[in-house]
């Protein structure tokens, strides 16, 4: 519909990847900027040898799961041998992919102890992150055992899991409402004096609001409100949002 009216959109979500259009600039992450340091921090910090993928099955389960299995493939072979042998090397030796809002996960969590993974990935989507982590709890899977690194939970799923121990679980977001800068800080006073001091800040309202100012700046420097004008100076055009300085990748 963007493209047939030949509108501009300004997408806030993250972008699944593998498609692209001169008609959306995409302000959320694309996979690569969670998964890609979220794995390099992992095996760097942590003894990882056996990864389990948890995820709601859509395209963003799917890329990032391949975008493992291929760093692990350039891992593996920049590896140096020991003894005239391949060093052990990060593997994934299981994944499952849940329904959108799926409740129940029986069948996942039997396979998840059959595998015996040191570390699981996650990207279920909404409420089922919830409901994992708290059967995940309930089979005696601790974080000290496994711990789970989650692409698509945010805070206002961490604020609805009080009764689950999460202590040295991981989340790998593009924003969170704790981050200490200054420009967070005035973001989430204004936000909060505007729609209520309960309301929690998720990484998607955080983009829609730099995304806003993106706009404005090419449409200022365009001197113009025509889509082509407006598409044309958002090319390398930033913004020093509430969560780090934003660019448009031309």
């Amino acid at each position: 519909i963007v493209e047939k009216t030949g509108n501009l959109l300004m997408f806030p979500a993250r972008d699944e990847g593998l498609e692209d259009s001169l008609n959306i600039i995409y302000c959320g992450p694309v996979p690569n900027q969670l998964v890609v340091p979220a794995l390099r921090w992992c095996i760097g910090n942590r003894k990882v040898e056996r990864i389990y993928y948890m995820g709601t099955d859509g395209m963003f389960s799917h890329t990032a799961a391949e975008i493992i299995r291929d760093n692990l493939s350039s891992l593996a072979a920049a590896a140096p041998r020991e003894g005239g042998k391949d060093r052990e090397r990060p593997r994934i030796v299981g994944e499952s992919y849940a329904l959108l809002s799926q409740k129940t996960f029986a069948a996942e969590i039997k396979k998840i102890i059959a595998a015996k993974p040191d570390l699981i990935f996650n990207s279920l989507i909404g409420s089922s992150n919830i409901d994992f982590l708290a059967e995940l709890r309930a089979a005696g899977i601790t974080p000290k055992q496994a711990p789970t690194v989650s692409f698509t939970m945010g805070e206002n799923e961490l604020a609805q899991i009080a009764d689950i121990d999460v202590n040295g679980d991981y989340v790998a977001a593009s924003y969170l409402q704790a981050l200490p800068r200054e420009q967070n800080q005035r973001f989430i006073e204004r936000f909060r004096k505007k729609y209520g001091d309960y309301r929690v800040v998720s990484a998607a309202m955080e983009a829609a609001y730099s995304s806003v100012h993106l706009w404005a700046q090419a449409v200022e420097q365009a001197g113009s409100t025509e889509v082509p004008a407006i598409r044309n100076a958002l090319r390398n055009q930033s913004f020093d949002g509430p969560g780090g300085t934003v660019r448009v990748d031309p």
